[in-house]
């Protein structure tokens, strides 16, 4: 079997892309041995593969696909003498093809990072630091945030105590209910957190939390930005999901960017706010703030709605946070 045809059979399979890594590696491993050597034509990289397993049935349709191929080694229907059986059969295996290349086609557009296709942003790839973000749920909406600490001295119920950044406008009107909820990449969810500490004229805040087992956190870093310094924003903007669809972009610190204040000359989509910038050693360097001014650029959230942008990106710098942890690390060492 040539790798043209195994292209056009598993053609399906890559519209689908977005698999997790270890999911498709190990349904790859499913297939014969004959198969496995063509996995590196389909590119499966952290970028194209993000929702985990949505569409894993493409995999065993995919070898269905390849084999009907060799069977006509390549050639089109027509070409091939062939019982009416052999026929009925390669054509019902074509239209299953067919039709699931259709759904996870759709699904990967619902599924997409908002704003992917607009061309305002430079997507960064992929990668472990990404983990660490979380999504926010308080009275006054939903946002970003990022689990900073993690605290393993402290086991609570299938995890630890942990501590999450996020801007102080996101949880501003909890009031000290302590009713703010916090979900995870893996599908958990916090509740009952709460506002440690925070700074309403940073835009900061930093609340205690429950962290479940396996999740990883992105340290502060000890150094401020400077302009000139290239960056990573993250956040949920426009109603992406946490799952698959984080956005991720890189940036660069302009003026009049501070020892407290972080500017950069990227849009931002309401939902980002509370969102870490990370430094290139993948450390958090600052809190997605929000932009100065709004335009409407045409993107739309996954439901078809459209959204206004706002530009250009601010963040806190690195001291604020540091400030907030010292704060915290103070009133535990005085209990």
């Amino acid at each position: 079997m040539t790798k043209s045809a195994v292209r056009q059979s598993a053609g399906v399979a890559i519209q689908g892309g977005i698999i997790h890594r270890q999911l498709a590696e190990l349904n790859f491993s499913i297939l014969p041995s004959r198969y496995r050597k063509y996995r590196k034509l389909f590119s499966f990289t952290d970028d194209n593969l993000r929702a985990g397993g949505s569409c894993l049935p493409m995999i065993p349709i995919f070898w269905a696909g390849t084999k009907t191929w060799s069977l006509y080694g390549g050639k089109s229907m027509s070409q091939v003498s062939s019982t009416p059986m052999q026929h009925w059969i390669s054509h019902k295996v074509l239209a299953v093809v067919f039709f699931f290349s259709l759904c996870c086609s759709a699904f990967t557009q619902t599924n997409a990072q908002v704003g992917k296709e607009s061309g305002l942003w430079e997507w960064t790839p992929i990668a472990d630091h990404h983990h660490s973000i979380v999504e926010i749920n308080s009275a006054g909406g939903t946002g970003t945030g990022v689990v900073v600490e993690i605290d393993e001295d402290k086991p609570l119920k299938g995890g630890f105590e942990g501590y999450v950044l996020t801007a102080y406008h996101v949880v501003q009107d909890d009031n000290g209910d302590g009713k703010i909820k916090v979900k995870y990449r893996n599908g958990k969810r916090a509740r009952k957190c709460r506002i440690v500490h925070s700074d309403e004229q940073k835009d900061v805040a930093l609340l205690w939390v429950w962290v479940p087992d396996g999740i990883t956190c992105s340290p502060v870093a000890s150094d401020p930005i400077e302009s000139g310094d290239r960056l990573e924003f993250a956040g949920l903007g426009g109603g992406s999901q946490l799952k698959c669809c984080i956005r991720h972009f890189a940036a660069v610190a302009s003026s009049p960017s501070s020892l407290e204040k972080i500017f950069a000359d990227v849009p931002l989509l309401p939902g980002d706010s509370g969102g870490p910038v990370f430094n290139e050693k993948r450390e958090v360097v600052g809190i997605i703030s929000g932009g100065w001014f709004w335009f409407n650029s045409g993107i739309t959230t996954p439901s078809g709605s459209l959204i206004r942008t706002t530009w250009p990106a601010r963040a806190s710098n690195v001291g604020p946070l540091k400030t907030l942890i010292a704060q915290k690390n103070e009133t535990i060492t005085q209990r």
